[in-house]
């Protein structure tokens, strides 16, 4: 700031919403998936950001929302893990694996068939909401199968 003025000092003189709004705004758009826009006010140190459509403002999407919608019981989450795991359409053959979810902390244990279901079963289970973290423990059981000629 001007003669080492902190940018507080300089803000507090101000008298109008001109003098002391933020500039530099991030916004989202209505569309926007919840992850993408946590991600970036994350990033750019936000606690709220301006929800803008064509060009006018149409909301506010706040920490506490993302917080209110992405906090889940512990137990309901785990119930939604094992059916996504119990899934045959949706989770790899063969799963021989045990969920544990504490503070929406995913924990994933045992065994799949190939290496390659380890990041399948990763990134089907981030997609739940409510999920913190995921750590995937399992092993595949026998290795990944051949592509193209030997």
């Amino acid at each position: 700031g001007a003669g080492g003025e902190t940018r507080w000092a300089i803000k507090s003189k101000g008298h109008t919403a001109a003098d002391l709004m933020t500039r530099d705004v991030e916004t989202t758009r209505p569309d926007e998936r919840l992850r993408a826009a946590a991600t970036r006010m994350v990033e750019h140190r936000r606690k709220r950001l301006p929800v803008v459509d064509s060009g006018r403002v149409v909301g506010m999407l706040s920490r506490t929302d993302l917080l209110r919608l992405l906090h889940r019981d512990d137990e309901d989450l785990a119930r939604d893990v094992d059916a996504l795991l119990a899934d045959p359409l949706r989770a790899p053959e063969h799963l021989d694996v045990a969920v544990a979810v504490a503070d929406g902390v995913v924990t994933i244990t045992g065994t799949v068939e190939h290496p390659f279901d380890v990041p399948v079963l990763t990134a089907m289970v981030w997609q739940l909401p409510g999920v913190v973290d995921v750590r995937n423990e399992t092993t595949g059981r026998t290795p990944d199968p051949r592509v193209g000629p030997a």
